[in-house]
């Protein structure tokens, strides 16, 4: 664990007197105003983590190396001839 000085501690400390001072005088009015900002906080959400939710991409607007990570994926998920992994069915 680290070792804190003594004026770490002050610092600290003085910090969170001063948070509990300004959260006493102020708290009704962060209180108040709550509601609305979880209100505000909605449309930003959606603005701003929904940017190209729905929206496809055109063929032509995709890049090059995602075609060929695309085609990679379907190479290596096709079964090869003669390699003998086809699949097997239990005997019961």
């Amino acid at each position: 664990m680290k070792h804190f000085t003594r004026s770490c501690i002050s610092v600290l400390a003085m910090l969170t007197v001063m948070l509990f001072f300004l959260w006493e005088d102020h708290s009704s009015r962060i209180m108040g105003s709550l509601p609305w900002l979880i209100l505000l906080a909605c449309p930003l959400m959606h603005v701003f983590m929904h940017r190209r939710h729905g929206k496809a991409l055109d063929s032509h607007e995709e890049s090059a190396a995602s075609k060929d990570r695309r085609e990679q994926r379907r190479e290596s998920t096709r079964p090869r001839a003669g390699s003998g992994s086809q699949h097997r069915t239990r005997q019961e």
